[in-house]
């Protein structure tokens, strides 16, 4: 009974559809050690915004059920994440001896899962695909500068996982974080060799497995290219996400006004609920002819009233793909059809939509 009641003084429960419940660290009296606790990082504003930002980005337009939120997806990957560092810790206190406890480990590896989305923007990759791109960033990068800005001091803060408390005198090093969910290096830092080690576990490019595995790992590529295929690359998805394109760059360029970078109080406010309402207000209110345009043209996607007609959709193996091919614009692949069709077509209005997935389905290993 003292034993139950003392992991339940340090853990909080989260009913979860697929894993029952996770156990979140929290502190006060007869929590865990440190002066802040996963409870902490949870409740940041932070997380808490990304209720507000759908998990499948538009896809929550065509299927009835894609209501799930990035906060929601954040909450699994950080039990997950958990989970695989406690599998993967006997490993690596092979391959490198001098490692952490495993309790420090697990709690670097929880809270990369926990914050490796906390960077998007509203519509979440299309955020970065239609305006982080303007300064050649994406929301990995926000992500960092969060992880070893505001939210760096309650992750210095931790001393527990779910498990255990750290070692005397240990922390999690910010950097650390940021390392890990990063698909680039970090200037200035240089990563312990436990951690270069451990990172492919979460971006590759890299990770051994053993052969008797590989059935599994078919399973995960083969549900993931179904994934992509009968979601993010749906028809009606596609044909919302090209009717987007046209408004959502000055949409945010009114709302934010620069590089979130500059602007994070700006960024922390904008979600997907709120930009929805503006643009709502603007379609009702506006003063001016640009916001009162743009709002009519949101007013059109949000009540499915779609211009886009799919004419013709192919898939093609990325064996069969010449080299280079999906280097190719969309504005290029579309003047190359323009060449091609006969004269009096070639000024018809259409679009070229290439949506690229490597799966790598067909050699995993």
């Amino acid at each position: 009974m003292d034993e139950a009641r003392t992991e339940y003084s340090r853990v909080n429960l989260s009913s979860d559809p697929i894993y029952r419940y996770l156990r979140i660290t929290k502190g006060g009296p007869g929590g865990v050690a440190g002066r802040a606790a996963e409870q902490d990082l949870v409740d940041a504003a932070w997380l808490q915004r990304l209720r507000r930002i759908h998990q499948l980005q538009s896809a929550w337009w065509v299927f009835a059920t894609a209501e799930h939120s990035r906060f929601q997806h954040a909450l699994g990957a950080m039990h997950l994440a958990g989970e695989w560092a406690r599998h993967l810790y006997p490993s690596l206190k092979v391959s490198c001896g001098d490692v952490p406890s495993p309790q420090l480990v697990e709690e670097t590896m929880r809270i990369a899962g926990l914050l490796h989305d906390v960077g998007h923007g509203p519509f979440g990759h299309f955020f970065d695909e239609n305006y982080l791109d303007t300064w050649g960033i994406d929301h990995e990068v926000v992500g960092r500068a969060l992880i070893t800005g505001p939210l760096a001091g309650t992750i210095g803060e931790l001393g527990a996982s779910p498990s255990a408390d750290f070692a005397s005198g240990e922390r999690i090093d910010p950097r650390w974080v940021a390392y890990l969910i990063s698909s680039t290096e970090l200037p200035g830092f240089e990563p312990p060799p436990w951690l270069v080690v451990l990172r492919p576990a979460l971006v590759g490019p890299f990770l051994t497995l053993h052969a008797h595995g590989a059935e599994a790992l078919y399973m995960f590529l083969n549900s993931r290219l179904y994934l992509y295929h009968q979601v993010y690359f749906h028809r009606t998805v596609r044909r919302i996400d090209l009717q987007l394109r046209e408004v959502f760059r000055p949409t945010i360029q009114l709302l934010l006004g620069g590089n979130p970078l500059e602007h994070l109080d700006r960024f922390l406010a904008l979600t997907e609920w709120s930009l929805l309402s503006d643009v709502d207000r603007w379609a009702r209110d506006a003063q001016d002819a640009q916001r009162r345009e743009l709002g009519d043209a949101w007013a059109a996607v949000v009540a499915r009233k779609l211009k886009w007609k799919l004419i013709y959709q192919g898939h093609t193996d990325a064996r069969d793909i010449p080299s280079g091919a999906l280097s190719v614009t969309r504005d290029q692949f579309a003047s190359r059809l323009r060449e091609r069709l006969p004269t009096n077509l070639r000024d018809i209005a259409f679009e070229v939509d290439v949506a690229a997935q490597e799966s790598r389905a067909f050699n995993p290993m």
